[in-house]
């Protein structure tokens, strides 16, 4: 007998395997499961939650409401959660995901600690062959990939890395113990949405800080309420309303762009707009303001100088510097003839 037809009588055969147990692998686990699929998934990591199992760096969290962020095909799976904050960090986040696991009983059909070496698809049978590090081999009909579009960090990217004395941390594979950073010299590469998360949170413990970039980011300040019983109760009310309206808006957010073209508003209007959604603290501003901002250069420029306003005067601004002044944060910027002109139309990262 073949080795190839003694691989096919040891694989797992199934109609579907899927690769991730994030929340898009969870979900995909269930709704394959409840239509009566042979089906099973597989993580490199030893437990649910994806991206919120591995980025968990100092800082993180959600930059989307929490009442948003969630599975809406059960009313009960839905309200029996209570989030604690609209914007909860990453270990709130990691239980809620445990949560759904263990809710809607994903881990039996779960292999965790178990990296997709090799996928191949027989075009004969049409179906996949996918074999696994620890020596498993599925025969599926369908293979879905859940892994993220961010989920591979970038690893060995600086010359002499290898040689480095000190500890070095990529923020989407970051350890679970706790790291002290009390009176330490820390470098962070890059300042985006995670970059600016970690800079504000270590910032103050750090004994000197320097921040390496390419280009400075906008940043917005995050509005972050805590929830209580009364505020919980309100949102776990709008379960209908939100499952009828998120689908149909142009970010799947509950705001859209509804305040019609913006030429044709006046300057008053448009700072109207703009200042409510500024102070609504959430991607608002970037997802709600108007189209335009997505690929008319005119309006970009507007809302952008308007952000330049606000963080040129804001009162949280004097506080920042001092901070930084106070525990020796230095930027250090690459060549300008390094740098890229940016899209028009990205996110300001939130503060």
């Amino acid at each position: 007998m073949s080795d190839a037809k003694q691989q096919t009588q040891a694989a797992t055969r199934l109609d579907a395997l899927v690769i991730g147990t994030g929340v898009a692998g969870l979900y995909q686990l269930h709704q394959l499961r409840e239509q009566g699929f042979a089906v099973k998934a597989v993580d490199t990591a030893t437990n649910v939650g994806g991206t919120w199992y591995w980025n968990r760096y100092p800082g993180a969290k959600f930059d989307s409401e929490s009442y948003i962020y969630q599975y809406l095909f059960s009313e009960d799976l839905y309200k029996d959660w209570t989030w604690s904050q609209r914007f909860p960090g990453q270990p709130e986040i990691e239980r809620w995901m445990n949560y759904i696991a263990d809710r809607l009983d994903l881990r039996k059909d779960i292999h965790f600690s178990t990296t997709v070496k090799s996928a191949h698809f027989d075009e004969s049978t049409q179906r996949w062959m996918v074999t696994t590090d620890t020596g498993e081999t599925f025969d599926t009909q369908f293979l879905i990939s859940c892994t993220g579009m961010l989920s591979a960090p970038l690893a060995n990217v600086f010359p002499g890395q290898e040689t480095f004395k000190g500890r070095i941390f990529h923020t989407s594979r970051w350890p679970k113990e706790q790291i002290d950073f009390a009176g330490k010299r820390v470098g962070v590469v890059g300042n985006g949405a995670t970059g600016i998360q970690v800079i504000q949170t270590i910032a103050p413990t750090v004994g000197e800080l320097k921040v390496f970039v390419r280009t400075p980011q906008y940043i917005t300040p995050m509005n972050n309420p805590s929830y209580g019983p009364a505020e919980a109760a309100a949102y776990k009310e709008r379960f209908a309303e939100l499952r009828e309206v998120l689908p149909r808006t142009f970010s799947g957010f509950e705001y859209d762009f509804e305040n019609g073209p913006w030429s044709e508003l006046s300057p008053a209007r448009r700072r109207e707009i703009l200042e409510a959604n500024w102070k609504d603290g959430s991607l608002k501003l970037w997802l709600a303001t108007c189209s335009e901002l997505f690929f008319e250069s005119a309006v970009s420029d507007e809302v952008s100088e308007f952000v330049r306003e606000k963080n040129a005067r804001t009162p949280e601004r004097s506080a920042s510097v001092r901070t930084a002044h106070s525990h020796r944060l230095r930027l250090w910027h690459a060549p300008r003839a390094a740098r890229k002109q940016l899209p028009r139309g990205l996110p300001p990262a939130q503060r």
